[in-house]
């Protein structure tokens, strides 16, 4: 099996480098001297191992998050070369790159907390150990264990309730049409789907001539009207006009900022609550004509699913944990930006290490606190530190998260925001006399 080939090869050959951790992948360069490894965890969740890395150096971790580099403090020497533990979390990925330098004169080669600095006389750690902080240093060839104990550890602090507002347009994807084809009548209505009309049809034509009128039909409902309500057109192969509740809609259109080739058109003067009725007539002169793509309403508004027709409905300001696209932004694609007011008392001040931990999928995230920026993640793990924006009392929270054009392009939607609640976790910090 693997692990019998595994031993056989590496009774022949020295490794390259070795995993305990069959999801983590790794590629290996040499560049102006320096070994750099990316690693990657191919995993939906977070991976543990032990990493031996079969080269000369000062180990660093360049985080591709953010651009910071910092010295790995927590690492043992091995023959040939050195190991250190590793942690990443679901589809993290990190570059460790090896100095070509002279050893540190200190090496923490065990500890149950993060390792942070080592300084002249002291060693800088933070953590929430359930017992006792410790760790174990090798310092001119002497091996030594420390230890702290463990201070009170705090209470995480969640926030669940977010004021919310859209830096964008929500929107409707129309995808369930009823079509009418000229000289077809006794047909009525047929349920089609954007995309090439004739295959949808169920009948043989009476007459296959070319061009033909095609009509189509689709359904909403407005409780509440909005004032920019936009029709967005993309796929219409032939001449066309449209009607909303039987009035031509009149006007010119413009290029949408989602595709330049995606048409824009004003709709909101031929709204009218309740029921409405959207009709596109298409004369196309080929069988591929017709509409092709979903049309769209973009807008200021929300949406709710659960009627009979898609409902739209005033703008939702207020949200909970979960999934946006069950709070009425089912479609939407781009920037929602969620506010907090969240109370620290003073002892999360005191010589501790704050951090916001949050799940927002696979968008992209900006945090900012006490109206400075925290930071950006356009991946996981989704987790930023604010322990110098942070004051006692009142600090208010704002995340920025941005998703893909998918929901309003291709009509999935799919789940985005803040799926779960967002955490402030305080590690304690830890300071051994060296």
């Amino acid at each position: 099996d693997s692990k019998v080939l595994r031993r056989a090869l590496t009774s022949l050959f020295q490794p390259d480098v070795e995993i305990d951790e069959e999801e983590i992948f790794y590629l290996h360069r040499v560049k102006d001297g320096r070994d750099i490894y990316f690693l990657v965890n191919t995993s939906w969740k977070a991976k543990d191992t032990r990493l031996r890395l079969y080269c000369e150096g000062s180990p660093q971790r360049w985080n591709p998050q953010d651009g910071s580099i910092e010295p790995i403090y927590h690492h043992k020497p091995i023959d040939g070369g050195l190991e250190m533990p590793l942690r990443l979390e679901a589809l993290e990925s990190t570059l460790i790159v090896m100095v070509p330098k002279g050893k540190a004169d200190i090496v923490v080669t065990q500890a149950n907390v993060c390792v942070e600095a080592i300084k002249k006389g002291e060693i800088i750690a933070s953590g929430r150990p359930a017992r006792e902080a410790s760790i174990n240093i090798l310092a001119s060839g002497e091996e030594e264990s420390l230890s702290a104990p463990a201070g009170n550890l705090l209470p995480e602090l969640t926030i669940d309730e977010w004021q919310l507002k859209p830096e964008d347009d929500n929107g409707l994807v129309l995808s369930d049409w009823q079509l009418q084809v000229e000289g077809e009548e006794a047909a009525g209505w047929v349920p089609v789907r954007p995309g090439i009309w004739e295959p949808q049809f169920p009948y043989e034509r009476k007459s296959a001539s070319y061009p033909v009128l095609l009509r189509y039909q689709a359904r909403f409902d407005c409780q509440y009207l909005p004032k920019k309500l936009r029709l967005l057109l993309d796929g219409l192969r032939g001449s066309y006009e449209i009607r909303l509740n039987g009035k031509l809609v009149k006007g010119r259109t413009r290029r949408s900022k989602l595709d330049v080739n995606i048409r824009e058109l004003p709709i909101s003067d031929y709204l009218k609550k309740g029921e409405n009725l959207l009709e596109i007539s298409i004369r196309t002169d080929s069988p591929s004509g017709g509409l092709l793509d979903p049309a769209r309403l973009v807008g200021d508004f929300s949406l709710q699913r659960e009627r009979e027709l898609p409902t739209i409905i005033e703008p939702v300001v207020e949200a909970a944990v979960g999934s946006l696209v069950n709070q009425g932004y089912p479609y939407f694609s781009g920037t929602m930006t969620y506010r907090a007011e969240l109370q620290l008392p003073k002892e999360y001040l005191k010589d501790r290490k704050l951090v916001l931990e949050m799940n927002c999928g696979t968008d992209t995230m900006e945090v900012q606190v006490n109206g400075k920026t925290a930071g950006t993640r356009p991946w996981a793990p989704y987790r930023v530190e604010i322990t110098s924006l942070a004051k006692t009392g009142k600090n208010r929270i704002i995340f920025k998260i941005t998703n893909t054009v998918t929901n309003l392009l291709e009509g999935n939607a799919l789940d985005f925001g803040l799926l779960e609640p967002v955490k402030l976790v305080a590690y304690n910090r830890y300071r051994f006399p060296t």
